[in-house]
């Protein structure tokens, strides 16, 4: 072999050697038992509850368990693929032997998993949530339901936490680019902030998602669909996960986003004298955010008593300070939770908002946003983020007065009613892929026509 041969064979070896040199540091911790939970939650969160869980199961049981982390992206990405994937045992007629828990991703989610059409093959169905109560002294703790929304379902899901849907700015930049500050939804469309907002992709994201649907159902349909046209109009870009929105605005890249509290808050806490964030009042929702087993979960008693743990005394987790005795041991994980005796007792908190005081007039539709979830987000896609280029460019003429009232108003008219929305939505299940495929590019196609006849 010669050299030039030799040279470029330990070239490849060093690249191929690459991810195992540099790759990070993994806990060797070793275990006798696994759950398997598949989860939107950030890193941080993941180490602070598998260390916890394992406080407490060798507490409780004696027992050496440790948890397997499954990252799919975001909300809808692993949505999509546990429909999937149980559709397919469906198909084959096998039961689950892989995954035990859902962990996170809004409550809109759960309720998709535990609906009797969530796997589907053929003429049969059947729902994705395995049947689970926790023990009566842990649900004691957790209210039914907040303004009207509910916090768990009996034998499907359960809150774990609560997220509230507001609005992160860096008050820097707005002073530097002399911004104003945005306090509701409607101010995201000020013309000032053009390229200036920040938004995750609700196709992607569940939390962007149900912003999205908190914006359209806390004002009429046409009004909440002229906002977002205005502020679609504004965004820089659409991420593919929305805690990307948070990281942006602390690092000046965009002056405000739209986001959930924990996103925000593990940003603010890095920078507390210039980043902010707001929850509209009267205008947005304090939702739950579940844990649920899912079918024929295969180490369900495991998997029971790690919901235990979720509800119970993980949820000191949330609220205490590292150091604590009953917090996380190597970084804070600030956000509310959802057992209420917590928020009075004594002790250093993390978090200084009681949502069980926190009242609005405010009341959302969880029934609405679940049932035309899947609609929507072809909708919003159409209309926002396929064609997003063409917007922005429409809004500009609009904001350099080549844009009549009335040519404006046509272009922020939603393409369809709420109510054609909605029954489209309930008839989606049994019209198949082909019938939604159909009604997706047809609003690409018309949005497109719009947007490029208007920017000219």
């Amino acid at each position: 072999m010669n050299i030039s041969k030799t040279f470029l064979l330990t070239l490849f070896i060093i690249v191929l050697s690459l991810p195992y040199i540099f790759r990070p540091s993994r806990d060797y911790e070793s275990f006798d038992e696994k759950i398997v939970v598949i989860s939107v939650h950030p890193e941080d969160i993941k180490y602070e509850f598998s260390k916890g869980f394992s406080r407490y199961m060798k507490k409780c049981c004696g027992k050496n368990v440790g948890i397997e982390w499954i990252d799919l992206g975001g909300t809808s990405s692993s949505l999509r693929f546990i429909r999937s994937e149980f559709s397919e045992l469906l198909k084959k007629g096998r039961k689950n032997t892989s995954y035990d828990i859902f962990f996170g991703g809004g409550d809109q989610a759960h309720e998709h998993l535990a609906g009797n059409t969530c796997a589907k093959s053929g003429h049969l169905s059947s729902s994705c949530m395995e049947h689970y109560i926790p023990d009566e002294q842990i649900l004691k703790n957790i209210p039914e339901s907040l303004n009207g929304i509910k916090l768990w379902k009996k034998g499907q899901w359960y809150g774990s936490a609560l997220s509230g849907f507001g609005i992160i700015c860096n008050k820097k930049v707005l002073n530097r680019m002399n911004l104003p500050a945005p306090n509701t939804w409607r101010d995201l469309a000020h013309p000032s902030l053009l390229s200036w907002i920040g938004s995750g992709d609700p196709r992607q994201s569940g939390s962007t998602h149900m912003l999205f649907e908190i914006i359209l159902q806390s004002m009429n349909w046409s009004d909440g669909w002229r906002v977002l046209t205005e502020m679609a109009g504004n965004t820089r870009y659409f991420s593919r996960h929305g805690a990307m929105v948070s990281s942006d605005t602390a690092l000046g890249e965009i002056a405000c986003g739209i986001t959930i509290d924990y996103y925000a808050l593990s940003v603010i806490k890095t920078a507390p004298d210039y980043l902010t964030f707001i929850l509209p009042r009267d205008a947005t929702v304090i939702n739950p955010d579940p844990v649920s087993m899912l079918k024929d979960a295969p180490h369900k008693f495991l998997a029971g008593k790690f919901i235990d743990y979720v509800l119970s005394e993980g949820q000191y987790l949330r609220i205490r300070p590292v150091g604590h005795p009953k917090g996380p041991v190597k970084k804070s994980t600030p956000v509310m939770p959802i057992a209420r005796s917590i928020y009075y007792e004594n002790g250093p908190k993390t978090i200084n908002t009681n949502p069980y005081e926190f009242n609005t007039s405010f009341r959302y539709n969880s029934k609405k946003g679940t049932v035309r979830w899947h609609l929507l987000n072809d909708l919003l896609g159409a209309a926002f983020l396929d064609n997003h280029q063409l917007l922005v460019k429409v809004w500009e003429k609009r904001l350099s007065g080549n844009i009549s009232d009335d040519q404006w108003k046509k272009i922020c008219t939603p393409v369809i009613s709420e109510e054609e929305l909605d029954s489209l939505s309930r008839k989606l299940h049994e019209k198949g892929k082909a019938f939604r495929t159909e009604i997706r590019l047809k609003w690409f196609k018309y949005y497109y026509n719009l947007y490029k006849s208007a920017a000219g």
